[in-house]
């Protein structure tokens, strides 16, 4: 599972790629296994201090594929389809990727999971994220992870959760965001306004040159906790007090060349103080390493959404880490029950071969298929028999 598909071997790789992936007796979990191990391994060689654990979420959309009868209803009636919930680890020390380390697909019966061999309940996005941060910290990688997540992540009641468990955490937050500071309760906004910022570095905003600045300071959280769930009887439950929790608020501006304020981030984190501010920025910005991923499997070669569909794939190829092929592998197993084996590496009005197909994921350089794919039996049932 590790080689390389090479010239003279690929279909053989192919061949054991199917039949790991198609055997029934191969759970979500014993997919996952060989990417832990491969994770361990970057974090070993790649990681100086950290290995950056960046968590997010992402729909599939199957609103056309009608006989897949798992789809989840999100939005509305005729938004169908499945949420992908992953963690892809990163390395701190230059923010390459390692491995997409754990991989959920929500359906409308469960949740299928790289981590369980059994369906799971649906949990709320956070308390589910909980869970998946309890069960990385359980593989001891080789370096302590720091856990990055988006704004949905804006949950005192989870980050005191979190700290208390002894996680270390970094999350954007809305600037709105009450706190104490200076023995005062203020917004975020407000602290950051106070606050004097230094240059950074240069960067790039919409294209266009720009300019990182930061800011610092220390700041309690002492409010309730608010949850939106509700309680047996329908109501909103009461807010949830909780321990003052002291965090690091780093303000991230972006600015024109001559000054012009263009857009601010408010991140806070229990990071400690050896941890700079400019690293922090710096690994916030690596998190966009996952939205990578997501337009990876949906829309840069591996079109993800478009199983099944009656509609060829793409050619155009973006960067793919080696490992990516076997993060697919991974959620194609996981929706097995909704997404037949046929469907998943073989789309009907386009069929290719499983050979071409491993091609486009292991070159991603090249703009065509191999010249001379292999000449096999178009039906794939009997290129890979049970």
């Amino acid at each position: 599972m590790r080689a390389l598909p090479s010239g003279e071997q690929a279909f053989a790789h192919t061949q054991a790629l199917w039949r790991f992936l198609g055997n029934a007796r191969v759970s979500a979990s014993d997919l996952g296994a060989p990417l832990l191990a491969l994770a361990r391994e970057g974090v070993a060689e790649g990681c100086e201090e950290y290995a950056l654990a960046v968590h997010d979420w992402s729909r599939l959309n199957y609103n056309t594929h009608s006989r897949k009868q798992d789809r989840l209803q999100m939005t509305h009636a005729t938004d169908l389809g499945y949420e992908l919930q992953s963690t892809v680890l990163v390395a701190d020390r230059d923010g390459a990727p390692l491995a997409a380390v754990a991989q959920n697909l929500c359906t409308a019966h469960g949740v299928w999971s790289s981590r369980s061999r059994e369906m799971l309940p649906q949990r709320p996005h956070l308390d589910e994220l909980t869970e998946r941060m309890d069960g990385l910290e359980a593989q001891v990688f080789a370096k302590r992870l720091v856990h990055l997540v988006d704004r949905e992540a804006d949950s005192i009641f989870h980050q005191r959760q979190w700290s208390a468990r002894n996680r270390l955490w970094l999350v954007r937050v809305k600037a709105a965001g009450r706190v104490r500071y200076q023995k005062k309760a203020t917004s975020l906004q407000r602290v950051a306004d106070e606050l004097c910022f230094a240059k950074v570095r240069p960067v790039e905003h919409q294209g266009k040159p720009a300019v990182q600045w930061l800011a610092s300071a220390e700041v309690t959280i002492v409010r309730p906790a608010r949850p939106k769930r509700l309680n047996e009887q329908g109501q909103r439950v009461p807010p949830i007090p909780g321990v003052p929790l002291t965090v690091r608020l780093i303000v991230s501006r972006i600015c024109t060349p001559d000054g012009k304020p263009l857009a601010d981030w408010f991140l806070l984190s229990n990071l400690p103080g050896t941890v700079s501010d400019a690293q922090i920025a710096l690994w916030y910005y690596w998190r966009w390493r996952i939205e990578s991923y997501f337009k990876l499997l949906k829309q840069a070669g591996q079109q993800l959404e478009r199983w099944g569909a009656g509609i060829r794939p793409g050619h155009s190829q973006a960067p793919v880490d080696r490992r990516s092929g076997l993060c697919l592998g991974v959620a194609t197993h996981a929706h097995r029950g909704g997404l037949r084996r046929t469907d998943a590496c073989f789309p009907r009005a386009a069929f290719r071969t499983a050979d071409e197909a491993l091609h486009s994921c292991y070159h991603p350089g090249t703009s065509r298929w191999p010249p001379q794919p292999l000449r096999h039996a178009r039906n794939p049932e009997t290129l890979f028999p049970r």
